[in-house]
């Protein structure tokens, strides 16, 4: 009855949060976070495929960012999905697509034309350098991302 009660709770949330046109980023994180802790349970997985394709970036950044904070075979199960993210017009939405993405190893050839193009403003700096940038947009902030998880791979 409990575990009913806590995806009906965040079933409210997301629907509330769709149509929020200002959001805190803590309260996408919880709302992440309150989700992936009920993992492995089914219903994680389908409040993941009824909510991730949402009209508000709110909602597909939460929906992402449960992927990264579950990982492993939840990960791997999504992974076209938060692929497709990379290219959402959201740059904040495509930021978390990559962070979920790199943390879980998932990857591939398409995916890091796709990072090396959201990097280029960044291509030439080194991991000291970049930490020590100041993202000041959405867009920065996922150049940034972009280029610090190439670097990462690379090993440079």
């Amino acid at each position: 009855m409990i575990t009913f009660l806590k995806f009906h709770s965040i079933k409210k949330k997301l629907k509330q949060l769709s149509e929020a046109e200002i959001c805190l980023p803590i309260e996408i994180f919880s709302l992440s976070r309150e989700l992936a802790e009920l993992y492995p349970n089914s219903k994680v997985q389908r409040i993941y495929d009824d909510f991730v394709g949402n009209h508000n970036a709110f909602v597909r950044r939460a929906m992402v960012t449960t992927v990264r904070f579950v990982g492993g075979e939840f990960a791997r199960s999504n992974v076209e999905s938060v692929r497709s993210l990379l290219k959402d017009g959201n740059d904040w939405v495509s930021y978390d697509a990559i962070w979920a993405l790199s943390k879980h190893s998932l990857i591939n050839e398409a995916d890091k034309k796709l990072i090396q193009d959201f990097a280029t403003p960044y291509k030439e700096l080194n991991m000291e350098e970049l930490r020590d940038i100041s993202p000041e947009t959405a867009n920065d902030y996922r150049n940034k991302k972009a280029a610090e998880v190439l670097r990462m791979s690379s090993g440079a």
